[in-house]
């Protein structure tokens, strides 16, 4: 979901977002506004229950009501995840607001990267629900807050899931052109709906949960070495691309009145100089690593790349069909790829996943091959090493 300057400072407390108001579709400057993340409204149950009543409501106190996590009360331990059934482990700290969704994060899990679950012990609890929207970390409570609707699968369980739209949405429908973007693996764009389903579903909760527990692991690294890996990164440079990336995901009016005056094609030069993986990445150094770890882990695991676009038609509702009728002003494959980049998402996984197997270079990096100024659906299904 990548994916606002949604890091909201609330006393030491700190709120970290994911989503990028789509499904794949602090440290620096921080952007701050409405308070609009927040925890499930609704009835939450553990997904494997405990048998401790008390202890039960206490967690769901804590967990779902942000007690900061130095209280007595909510001092819980990051999730243990043994060496016999970790996945057990994870559900038993993880709240729901519906039956089904223990049985999706628990067929996901059972053949989810061994990279992916270590990564849950950077945790001390999950919550699921269908009224979480934008998925967010909190420092508050080290636990994740994850929208149900990456997990929905069929009608039944997307009835149950609130369907208003991500509140950044407003942000690129003010726009007059519209970024999005395509999953590339083996050099070729690929359509939603042209992916298996169980492929497609897997993407969706991995694109998610790396970048949300990319942020866990963060700050659980600064809490036990006194030091955050995030820290290290270097800080947005103000210009274009940062500009588009303020108004996009943190609604910063200044930065829309700049970005009116710019064309795509110089947003994506500037976007273009520089080390940032995606534009989220500008929003505060936070981003900046998960997006770097979130890219990396999919490159390593999958073989997949993003290829970002800026196309002419920003009308939300329409079709993929029509929308592939758009035509490509900017396209970028593949920056996690590029010189500089690669270096640093090969930093950023080591500092919270020491054993991760990295590539040595990128020379697997299949880029799409991108024709500006042509349709969307030419550039589709093409392939080239390069951009």
């Amino acid at each position: 979901m990548l994916k606002a300057a949604l890091v909201l400072l609330v006393s030491t407390n700190i709120l970290v977002s994911c989503g990028k108001s789509d499904h794949h579709g602090d440290g620096g400057d921080v952007y701050s506004g409405p308070m609009k993340i927040t925890s499930s409204k609704r009835a939450l149950t553990l997904a494997i229950p405990n048998e401790d009543e008390a202890d039960t409501s206490n967690f769901k106190s804590c967990i779902n009501g942000g007690y900061p996590a130095n209280s007595l009360d909510c001092n819980y331990p990051y999730i243990d995840l043994g060496k016999t059934d970790p996945i057990a482990n994870i559900l038993k700290k993880t709240l729901i607001s519906d039956s089904w969704q223990k049985d999706r994060l628990e067929t996901y899990l059972k053949s989810a990267h061994p990279q992916i679950i270590e990564m849950f012990s950077c945790v001390k609890a999950v919550e699921i629900a269908g009224d979480i929207r934008p998925a967010h970390y909190s420092s508050s409570t080290a636990a994740i807050y994850l929208d149900a609707d990456f997990f929905a699968v069929t009608k039944e369980e997307r009835a149950s899931v609130d369907s208003a739209p991500d509140y950044r949405k407003r942000n690129a429908d003010a726009l007059k052109y519209r970024l999005t973007r395509f999953f590339t693996q083996n050099g070729k764009m690929q359509l939603s709906s042209n992916l298996d389903e169980a492929f497609r579903a897997e993407m969706s909760l991995a694109y998610l949960l790396t970048h949300e527990l990319a942020h866990a692991c963060d700050f659980k690294a600064r809490e036990l070495k006194t030091s955050q890996p995030s820290e290290f990164l270097p800080s947005s440079p103000l210009d274009a691309a940062s500009d588009f990336a303020y108004w996009l995901y943190a609604g910063n009016p200044a930065a829309k009145l700049k970005i009116d005056a710019l064309t795509p094609e110089l947003i994506g030069q500037a976007f273009d100089t520089n080390k940032f993986v995606d534009f989220y990445s500008y929003v505060n150094k936070y981003e900046h690593f998960a997006e770097l770890v979130q890219k990396r882990m999919f490159f390593e695991l999958y073989g997949v790349v993003d290829t970002d676009l800026i196309i002419d038609d920003n009308q939300p509702e329409l079709p993929t069909s029509k929308l592939s009728d758009a035509k490509v002003l900017w396209a970028k494959s593949g920056k996690i790829c590029d010189p500089g980049v690669f270096e640093l998402s090969s930093a950023a996984i080591k500092s919270i996943l020491p054993n991760f197997p990295l590539s040595a270079d990128a020379s697997k990096c299949l880029k799409a091959k991108v024709t500006i100024g042509t349709p969307l659906k030419d550039s589709i299904n093409t392939t080239d090493s390069a951009e």
